[in-house]
C-alpha cells in the first residue's frame, strides 16, 4: 500500500521501502476508497473524506467512478438518511443476510411460559408484596370493560379479580358503578352455597355480548316465575316489598319472603334478572341468611318490616331482551377476546365457554384479519397456527424474556383469565408420586414465577402441589394476601411434610408453623 498511500494522500514513505512497494498503481484513490467500502456499512461522502484526508470533490468522484464500473451501489440504505448514500454489493448481501436471519428470529413463536408472563402485564395483574398500578372507580370499570362478558364465580371476583388489579379495591367501588348505572351483571350459572356464575360488562356493552336465551317464554315458568316476570317486565326497578305486593295483587295471595327470594335469585342464574347493587349478592356469598335481625327498644312493639331479606336488596329489574344482529355480538365478542388476551388462542376461547366455541370466533377474527384489525401469527409455540392478536400485542409478547433476573411471582386464583394455564396452556403433570391433579377450580390459587406454574393450593387451603423452585413457591405463597382461604395444609405434594425433613425446614424458614392440625401461616392474615 505505499505507493497507493503516496500518490492518492500524499504520505511521505520512510526509508528502506522496497522498491517493488513504491511502482505506481491505476487509481490509487480508488483503491483506498474501494478498501473503506468493502469495510463499513453505508455511508455518505463526508463520512468517506474525513476518513481519509481527503476533499470532498475528490471523494466523490472516486465513488463515481466506482459506482459507474458497478463496485459500489448509491442509495438511501438507512432509516432516516439525509443524503445519498454508498455501499459496497457485498458489504449490502450481508447486511440483508443478517436482517433476514434477525427478523426470522424475531417471528419465531414464544415458549407458553412466555405467554403466561405476559398475559399477567397484559392484563395489569400485580406482583405478590406490590400493589396494583391503578386506583379508584375508573380502574374498577377499565377490568371490568376488559373482562366483559366473561362468567366467573360471583365470590372470585372481590375475592381475588378486582383486588388482584385495582390498588385499594373495596366494595363500594363496585357499589358505585352498578347503582349509577355503568356497569351490568347477569347471572349465567348457579353453584353451591349461594354462589353463582356472574357476568359483568360496562352498560353500554351488555347487550352486544349477553347471550341470547333462557327463559323468554312465560308459558315456560311456574306461576311465581311468570307473575315476579311479569310485574317486572319493562317497568324499571323494584325494591323487595314491592315486587311482594304486586305479585300478590297479581293473585298469587301471600307469598313468603324466603320462597320469593328464592324465586328471584333462580331467575337471576338463569340470566333473566339483575340488581342495581352488588350488595345483595354479596350478602348471598357471605352465607347471611334471609333473616334479618334489628335491635328493638324496650316498651315498643315490634312492628312489621318494609324491607326485605338482605339477599334482596336493591331494586330489582328484569334485563331487557338481546335484539342485535347475529354478526355485530359475534363482532363485539372478537373484539373483547382481543382486548382481553392480547393474543387469542383456542384454548382460551374454549376455556370461556362461549356458543359457537373457537369456530365461531375463528370465523370473526379471519374477518378481522382481512381488514387489517388483527393478524394471525404463530406466536406461542406448541398452540397451533390458529392464533390472532394485534400487532402491538405481538410485539410486547415476543419482547417477554423469561429466565430473566428479576422474574415477577405472582399469586392469583386458577380461575383468574390471567392463568394461562388449564386454558391456553396445558397443567403440568402431577408432581412425581401424586396422583392429584391440577384445575380451574373456584377457590384454588396458583403461584407463578416468571411465567412457570410452581405452585397451586387446592380450594380450602389443605392441599398443596409444588413444581420446579419450592422454595420460590413457598415464599410468593407467604407473601400473597389470599382473601377467604384460610391455609392450614396437611398434603404438600402427596404427603405432610416433617419438621424435621429438608421441605418442612423451607416451609418453617417462610412463615409457616406446623401444628397438630397441619402447616399454618405464622401470623396469617388470610
Amino acid at each position: 500500500d505505499a505507493a497507493r498511500l503516496r500518490d492518492a494522500l500524499g504520505v511521505v514513505l520512510p526509508p528502506g521501502v522496497p522498491i517493488e512497494f513504491c511502482e505506481p498503481v491505476t487509481d490509487p484513490v480508488g483503491d483506498l476508497v474501494h478498501r473503506f467500502a468493502r469495510t463499513h456499512g453505508p455511508f455518505e461522502t463526508a463520512n468517506l473524506a474525513q476518513a481519509l484526508g481527503l476533499a470532498p470533490a475528490v471523494a466523490e468522484l472516486a465513488m463515481q467512478r466506482l459506482a459507474a464500473s458497478g463496485r459500489v451501489i448509491s442509495g438511501q440504505f438507512r432509516p432516516g438518511g439525509k443524503g445519498n448514500e454508498w455501499c459496497e454489493p457485498e458489504v449490502l448481501r450481508r447486511i440483508r443476510r443478517r436482517s433476514v436471519a434477525r427478523l426470522r428470529h424475531e417471528a419465531e413463536p414464544v415458549p407458553g411460559v412466555s405467554f403466561a408472563e405476559f398475559l399477567l402485564s397484559w392484563q395489569q395483574v400485580a406482583e405478590v408484596g406490590q400493589a396494583p398500578s391503578r386506583g379508584g372507580a375508573d380502574a374498577v370499570l377499565a377490568v371490568i370493560e376488559q373482562l366483559a362478558g366473561l362468567s366467573l364465580p360471583a365470590s372470585a371476583w372481590e375475592s381475588a379479580i378486582l383486588p388482584a388489579r385495582v390498588r385499594g379495591y373495596h366494595p363500594g367501588l363496585l357499589d358505585e358503578l352498578t347503582t349509577a348505572g355503568e356497569v351490568t351483571w347477569w347471572g349465567t350459572g348457579q353453584m353451591a352455597r349461594g354462589d353463582g356464575l356472574v357476568t359483568m360488562a360496562p352498560a353500554d356493552l351488555a347487550d352486544a355480548i349477553r347471550p341470547i336465551g333462557g327463559l323468554t317464554d312465560l308459558d315456560e315458568a311456574d306461576e311465581l316465575d311468570a307473575s315476579v316476570l311479569s310485574v317486572l317486565d319493562g317497568s324499571g326497578g323494584f325494591f323487595f316489598r314491592d315486587i311482594s305486593d304486586k305479585v300478590g295483587m297479581l293473585g298469587a295471595g301471600v307469598v313468603d319472603d324466603a320462597h320469593l327470594d328464592t324465586v328471584l335469585w333462580s331467575l337471576v342464574w338463569r340470566g333473566l334478572l339483575t340488581n342495581d347493587s352488588w350488595a345483595a349478592l354479596r350478602t348471598r356469598i357471605g352465607g347471611s341468611g334471609t333473616k334479618v335481625r334489628l335491635p328493638q327498644r324496650r316498651g315498643r312493639i315490634a312492628l312489621p318490616r318494609r324491607v326485605g331479606p338482605q339477599t334482596s336488596a336493591g331494586r330489582w329489574s328484569a334485563l331487557p331482551v338481546v335484539n342485535m344482529s347475529a354478526e355485530r355480538r359475534a363482532t363485539q365478542v372478537a373484539d373483547t377476546l382481543l382486548g382481553r388476551y392480547g393474543v387469542v388462542t383456542r384454548g382460551s376461547v374454549v376455556a370461556e365457554r362461549l356458543p359457537g366455541g373457537f369456530a365461531a370466533a375463528y370465523r370473526v377474527l379471519a374477518a378481522f384479519e382481512q381488514a387489517g384489525r388483527c393478524q394471525r401469527v404463530y406466536a406461542i409455540e406448541g398452540l397451533g397456527a390458529a392464533q390472532f392478536g394485534t400487532g402491538a400485542a405481538i410485539d410486547r409478547l415476543r419482547a417477554v424474556r423469561p429466565g430473566g433476573r428479576q422474574q415477577r411471582t405472582s399469586v392469583i386464583a386458577a380461575v383468574d383469565p390471567a392463568n394461562a394455564y388449564g386454558a391456553a396452556l396445558p397443567w403440568p403433570d402431577p408432581p412425581e408420586g401424586v396422583t392429584h391433579r391440577a384445575g380451574r377450580k373456584p377457590g384454588a390459587w396458583v403461584v407463578l414465577v416468571g411465567g412457570e406454574l410452581r405452585g397451586y393450593l387446592e380450594k380450602g387451603g389443605a392441599t398443596l402441589l409444588l413444581w420446579g423452585d419450592e422454595n420460590e413457591a413457598l415464599n410468593g405463597l407467604a407473601a400473597a394476601r389470599l382473601h377467604g382461604t384460610r391455609i392450614r395444609l396437611t398434603s404438600v405434594n402427596g404427603s405432610l411434610p416433617s419438621p424435621l425433613d429438608a421441605r418442612g425446614k423451607a416451609m418453617q424458614a417462610v412463615g409457616f408453623v406446623h401444628t397438630p392440625s397441619g402447616w399454618r401461616l405464622r401470623n396469617e392474615d388470610h
